[in-house]
């Protein structure tokens, strides 16, 4: 069994730091993408749920979901674009052009 001496010495050698708190695991980049990802998973299921919804209920597979899915997205481009906002895809943030 390794000694207290010898597993600071490997700490120590390793080429990764140990991390000091949780803080730097939930540090603004990880928690953005946390919620990005939670936020994009949820519309995915709605869109899904409701296809499976209807393919079980009306035994009719329904393909105006996508279409739906489209135009809700168009609607919240329109909005953002009249509210003055760049988010093309080569800014890296959506910023005011005002």
């Amino acid at each position: 069994m390794p000694t207290c001496a010898e597993i600071q010495k490997a700490r120590q050698s390793s080429r990764f730091p140990p991390m000091d708190s949780a803080a730097n695991l939930f540090s603004t980049g990880t928690l953005s993408q946390i919620l990005v990802g939670l936020s994009r998973t949820t519309i995915l299921f709605i869109v899904s749920s409701g296809m499976s919804l209807i393919l079980g209920v009306l035994r009719i597979p329904n393909v105006a979901h996508g279409s739906l899915y489209m135009i809700g997205a168009f609607a919240a481009w329109s909005v953002i674009q009249l509210l003055g906002a760049d988010c093309s895809a080569s800014s890296r943030r959506c910023s005011s052009r005002r």
